[in-house]
């Protein structure tokens, strides 16, 4: 299993040198295209901006289904696709590289990670008290609010009944994001700069693939269910029993990983 500390990162971030394609990605059906649920804000500096565009691009992709686990990343050809120099391109991959979304190879080529079964119960193990912390900072947000139904608890609304319309569509990987669309909105509403830093480290969009190539066949109804009593609590200002129910139904994901 990976260190926490870094996580899930794989390989170092050495000076890369990325020009030659590898092996092909395995068929991946398209996705409808979805916001990511992280999008980075732009510093003025035009250099960096360039590089985020890169990284915004890269992780959309993942998202999107344009880019898959152990799919070879080019440098040209995104040089090319997005109309940028090789400077910003190549100081994006270094980025990703060194928060594990992207591995480099010995004929210095570079690829999206694979995780393992391990690495995604490593994930779910933090993520179970990162996300509960998150879920109870933003009730406690809501509750000092006053009113439950203000625009805070309107936001969480619209992104709750998506994951119900999700869980509908039964589709694994797009009914994941939709609850990491939540998750996100809800670390804005409580507003520590830290865990909104963490959230954007886990980088869901990769790992949420590999959740769901973990389990491609979800018990939908139940595990919306589930997420909806969070959210009840959440919306509620219930801080500590948001925190208590996520992590109670974050235990209940993982015997759903058990086994593989």
């Amino acid at each position: 299993m990976l260190g926490v500390g870094a996580l899930f990162v794989k390989g170092a971030s050495p000076d890369v040198k990325m020009e030659k394609p590898g092996e092909e990605a395995a068929d991946r059906g398209p996705l409808r295209p979805i916001v990511s649920p992280m999008e980075r804000e732009r510093p003025a500096d035009p250099a960096f901006s360039s590089s985020r565009i890169v990284v915004n691009h890269i992780l959309q992709g993942l998202r999107q289904g344009r880019y898959v686990p152990g799919q070879t990343l080019v440098a040209a050809e995104l040089m090319k696709e997005l109309g940028l120099s090789k400077a910003p391109v190549r100081e994006a991959l270094h980025l990703l590289v060194g928060e594990g979304v992207i591995e480099l190879l010995q004929n210095r080529s570079v690829r999206i990670t694979r995780l393992d079964a391990d690495d995604v119960r490593g994930f779910v193990a933090v993520w179970s008290t990162l996300g509960a912390t998150s879920l109870r900072l933003a009730a406690e947000a809501i509750a000092a609010e006053g009113i439950t139904s203000g625009a805070d608890g309107r936001v969480l609304a619209a992104r709750i009944a998506e994951v119900e319309r999700a869980a509908g569509r039964g589709i694994t990987y797009e009914f994941l994001m939709s609850i990491a669309d939540y998750h996100c909105a809800a670390a804005a509403i409580g507003g520590n700069l830290f865990i909104r830093r963490f959230i954007g480290l886990a980088h869901f969009e990769h790992t949420h693939r590999h959740m769901a190539s973990l389990m491609p066949a979800l018990p939908f109804r139940e595990y919306a269910q589930r997420f909806c009593g969070v959210h009840d609590a959440v919306i509620a200002g219930a801080g500590g029993q948001a925190e208590r129910l996520f992590q109670e139904h974050m235990a209940w994901v993982t015997r759903l990983l058990q086994g593989h």
